[in-house]
């Protein structure tokens, strides 16, 4: 590729990367007090560079009757930056921060309280060295605003991208991604102990058929009746089919062994195929979009660390590939809507330094890193299309983050780019053609 050919991809991306103000703006903060929030606060930025000036901002209620309010910005350990800040009559407080050599990589917290007492929280990402990412953005929107919901996740995205499925404990709602309406599935089931609610899954073909495990039972739930069954017992994990089938995991009769099985079955539970038995690292997978492949994570212990490498098993040859040179360390790992490109979080286990990055790999080895979310905890989702990226920022709530490339067309949307920016300079040149060639004929 010649110089020239990147400069153009580098000019047309360019119009790609649009700057992005964190939560509200300085006049609408004060809104969002209320006599639950007393003081809320936001940074003007989520995502800092080492050098870039940043400002902490928000509002406190003047019905509180707070003597001083303390920010700080830190770690777990260590506050960086600290200090009392003064409302004005409104309410409103800044402070101001640079990005300097005391910042390191990865997450940072902003506390803020009043009269000893913790209030307000909001955080930030410091970016590293070699991270930038040619597909984020620093597009990204809070989606909810309703506080039970804040604190869901996002487990699943409809085949069209239009609903997104949150849970939380033993709650499912579904939310309509054009208009962020939220809607509480119900769901007739005696729960009665504190287990959670696992992996709820939208069926292929209508969002109104949810699947669920509890207590080791796969259960499926109409949500335009509210009718829920059971479908299979003992199951640990599973994942749909495009097909109407049901991949799923279950533990071996001997539970020391920490083995595990994978099946596959009709929807109903029947017709039941066994796809791997009694193997180690198979309880928890990701089924490829063009339902041929599963990827797992191989986990070795290196005390006091946990190691992930992954493993793909090819269903229709019934074989194991390994990508051992590829440690995903405490992080999950998924396919692309494409099935050519593994997107995989990367987080450290340390939890003094949580911070989770998001790379792509493809089936060459190329890893390109594609993002800064949140803790090891993060559950995070690449919308079909591969336009939006969804990921938690607990206790903060759901996030959409816009992508700066499309994954995992980033290679097609390079070369259309490039072909749009040699059509646009030939239609040009033949366009100065023609107009030197009229004003000839003219003057002759």
């Amino acid at each position: 590729m010649t110089n020239y050919h990147k400069f153009l991809i580098l000019f047309f991306s360019i119009s790609f990367f649009i700057s992005f103000a964190y939560a509200e703006n300085y006049s609408e903060i004060c809104q969002n007090v209320s006599e639950e929030n007393p003081i809320v606060v936001a940074t003007n930025n989520q995502y800092y560079e080492m050098g870039d000036s940043g400002v902490v901002y928000g509002c406190v209620s003047d019905e509180a009757h707070f003597k001083g309010i303390n920010i700080h910005i830190g770690t777990i350990d260590e506050v960086i930056v600290g200090g009392a800040v003064a409302p004005d009559e409104s309410g409103f407080f800044s402070k101001e921060f640079v990005i300097d050599d005391s910042f390191e990589s990865g997450f940072w917290s902003v506390d803020v309280d009043a009269n000893q007492e913790f209030f307000a929280y909001s955080n930030f990402v410091v970016s590293g060295p070699g991270r930038e990412s040619f597909f984020r953005t620093d597009i990204v929107e809070s989606l909810i605003q309703d506080e039970k919901w804040a604190n869901s996740k996002p487990r699943d995205i409809s085949t069209d991208d239009k609903t997104l499925l949150l849970s939380k404990f033993q709650e499912i709602a579904m939310m309509n991604l054009d208009d962020r309406q939220i809607k509480e599935i119900s769901i007739p089931i005696d729960f009665g102990r504190s287990s959670n609610i696992e992996n709820p899954k939208f069926s292929k073909s209508t969002i109104n058929e949810i699947f669920f495990v509890f207590e080791d039972a796969l259960y499926k739930i109409d949500a335009s009746n509210d009718n829920a069954e059971k479908i299979i017992e003992n199951v640990e994990y599973f994942e749909l089919t495009t097909n109407d089938k049901i991949i799923f995991s279950t533990q071996g009769s001997n539970l020391n062994d920490e083995l595990f099985s994978v099946w596959q079955s009709d929807l109903d539970g029947t017709n039941k195929i066994n796809l791997i038995e009694n193997k180690k690292d198979v309880k928890f997978f990701d089924l490829s979009h063009d339902d041929s492949k599963l990827l797992f994570n191989k986990v070795t212990y290196d005390e006091p660390f946990v190691n992930k490498f992954l493993m793909i098993y090819d269903i229709d040859s019934k074989q194991f590939s390994d990508i051992p040179e590829l440690n995903i360390y405490c992080g999950v790992s998924k396919w692309s809507s494409n099935s050519e490109l593994i997107i995989y979080q990367y987080g450290s286990c340390d939890r003094h330094y949580p911070e989770a990055l998001i790379y792509t790999y493809d089936m060459d080895g190329n890893s390109h890193f594609l993002s800064e979310v949140d803790h090891l905890s993060t559950e995070f989702l690449i919308s079909n299309d591969g336009v939006f990226l969804y990921y938690n920022l607990a206790p903060n709530g759901v996030y959409q983050m816009t992508l700066a490339q499309p994954v995992p067309e980033f290679e097609e949307i390079v070369g259309f780019v490039l072909i749009i920016a040699i059509l646009s300079i030939l239609i040009l040149h033949r366009l100065n053609y023609f107009r030197l060639f009229s004003e000839k004929t003219i003057v002759n």
